[in-house]
């Protein structure tokens, strides 16, 4: 399976057997919609093409001019949980941006 469009923001984190990673871009303009974000499973045992699973992601669609940041594992008492960060275009003189945290519990579904 190819990553295609793997030419803007990404991020990794790598727990252990896989690696997930995050990618996708920000909007032309912070009014456009948002552009498609995608993570994406590795299987770090494989040789070759590990690409396991590539999910689209909704999480923040309604931000404005959002774009993914950065993707951690979060360990909380409930278990692992995979963390991934989008910023979002505030105000634009001068440039400010948010940053919104989502997360998912199942790391391999």
């Amino acid at each position: 399976m190819a990553l295609h469009g793997f030419d803007h923001g990404s991020s990794m984190a790598i727990p252990g057997q896989y690696a997930y990673l995050s990618y996708g871009g920000p909007p032309a303009k912070p009014s456009d919609p948002a552009k498609p974000s995608y993570l994406v499973r590795l299987d770090m045992n494989k040789a070759g093409g590990s690409v396991e699973e590539v999910y689209r992601t909704r999480a923040g669609e309604s931000l404005s001019g959002r774009e993914p940041q950065g993707m951690a594992i979060w360990r909380s008492s409930s278990g692992p949980r995979l963390a991934f960060g989008f910023s979002s275009k505030i105000s634009g003189s001068p440039d400010q941006f948010r940053a919104t945290v989502f997360y998912k519990s199942d790391l391999t579904r």
